[in-house]
C-alpha cells in the first residue's frame, strides 16, 4: 500500500501537469483566456533530507535522515549536531516552459513552520547547492555538504509565527536556473551564523519545518 503522504505529493505533481495539458487550444479560447495563468506548484521531491555538522566546525559532515514528518534546522540534541535541512524541487520540461515563457511570473518557496523550540535569536538561511547527475539522481554526502550560495538571508526567525506556511520569493534565483537549463534544484536551510559551542545553553534550540513526506510539503509555486 502507497503511503498517504506519498500519494498525496505524486497527485500535487499530477495536477500541476494536467493543468498545463488543458490549457485552451483554440483561437477563441486563447483570446477569452489571455492574461490568465492558474499558480503552478512543484512538490518538493521525496529524496529530503537531514546534514549534521557534528565537529563543531560550521559545515555538514554526517548525513542525517529526516525525522519522519519533521524537518529540524538546529541542534539534533542538546548543545550537539547542528541539523541542516536539504530540499530537491524536480522540474520537468512543462514545468519549466511555464516560467520561462512567462517573463513577469513570480516564485515563491513555501515551507509549513511546524513550530519553534528555545528559538530566541535564531535565524535560517535559506541556501541553494550544486547536486551531481540528472533526473532521479540521489542524493548523496558530497552533494549535502556542497558549499551553498545564500538565496534568502534571515529567512524565518524567532519572530516568524508558526503553525502555517512561510512563503519566500526565489524569483531570480530559480528563473535564472531554469533558464541555465536546471532542471533539479536543491536548496537547504540552516541556521545563519552559529555554532553549537558559541550557544551551549543545556537545551535544545531548533526551528521544526514539515518534511515532504508530510501532509503539508515544501513546494514551489509558480504564479502571476
Amino acid at each position: 500500500m502507497i503511503p498517504q503522504t506519498r500519494l498525496r505529493s505524486a497527485t500535487l505533481a499530477l495536477a500541476s501537469t494536467l493543468a498545463l495539458l488543458s490549457s485552451p487550444t483554440t483561437p477563441d479560447a486563447r483570446a477569452q483566456g489571455a492574461g490568465r495563468f492558474q499558480p503552478l506548484d512543484i512538490v518538493a521531491s521525496l529524496q529530503d533530507r537531514a546534514i549534521l555538522d557534528t565537529n563543531d566546525d560550521g559545515k555538514g559532515n554526517a548525513a542525517g535522515a529526516v525525522q519522519g514528518v519533521e524537518g529540524r534546522v538546529g541542534e539534533n540534541q542538546i548543545d550537539a549536531d547542528e541539523s541542516r535541512y536539504c530540499l530537491l524541487f524536480e522540474f520537468t520540461d512543462a514545468e519549466a516552459a511555464a516560467l520561462r515563457d512567462r517573463p513577469a511570473a513570480k516564485v515563491t518557496f513555501n515551507i509549513f513552520l511546524v513550530g519553534k523550540l528555545n528559538a530566541r535569536d535564531l535565524a535560517v538561511n535559506l541556501v541553494s547547492f550544486p547536486i551531481r547527475g540528472g533526473r532521479g539522481t540521489l542524493f548523496d554526502a558530497p552533494d549535502f555538504h556542497s558549499e551553498g550560495k545564500t538565496v534568502r538571508a534571515l529567512a524565518v526567525t524567532d519572530a516568524t509565527p508558526g503553525a502555517q506556511f512561510v512563503s519566500l520569493d526565489v524569483t531570480r534565483h530559480v528563473r535564472s536556473a531554469i533558464t541555465n537549463g536546471t532542471r533539479l534544484l536543491a536548496l537547504r536551510f540552516e541556521l545563519a551564523d552559529y555554532t553549537v559551542s558559541a550557544r551551549r545553553d543545556g537545551i535544545v534550540n531548533r526551528f521544526i519545518f514539515a518534511s515532504a513526506d508530510s501532509s503539508n510539503p515544501p513546494f514551489l509555486r509558480i504564479e502571476r
